[in-house]
């Protein structure tokens, strides 16, 4: 599947918002690249359950530092703001594509070959750089 070729969609359905209400969602590690330094404090490091490292928006009520290189978690995007994406005009891909008809899956194993790219490490190693402070 090529995630680029997928349509964005603009649905706030109950369905779609229940999305962010289930788990963040994952960006390219160039999206998540540009979100830094200024929310640096709102993204986690996170393993996959395939094992592969990403850093996507964490979920409230649960600081960035405490789920570092943990695995997968389940909660609200602490971005989701009344049903609504708090930050829409940069909102990462799998949120942008996300609809009734894309597998979720999909998206996902996609976004960890990225993750696993030379920039993906990059954008790990810059991550992990910026909030290495915040973790001793």
């Amino acid at each position: 599947m090529n995630i680029f070729k997928l349509n964005t969609c603009e649905c706030a359905c109950p369905i779609c918002v229940d999305m962010c209400k289930h788990t963040p969602c994952w960006g390219t590690p160039e999206e998540i690249f540009n979100m830094l330094p200024e929310y640096k404090d709102s993204l986690v490091l996170l393993k996959s359950i395939n094992g592969t490292y990403v850093v996507c928006p964490t979920i409230k009520g649960v600081p960035h530092k405490s789920h570092f290189g943990r695995d997968f978690f389940e909660g609200e995007c602490i971005f989701l703001k009344e049903s609504k994406c708090s930050i829409h005009s940069i909102k990462p891909i799998e949120g942008r594509i996300a609809n009734h008809n894309v597998s979720y899956w999909d998206v996902r194993l996609d976004l960890e070959y990225m993750w696993e790219s030379e920039d993906g490490r990059c954008v790990l190693e810059l991550f992990k750089e910026l909030i290495s402070n915040d973790l001793t």
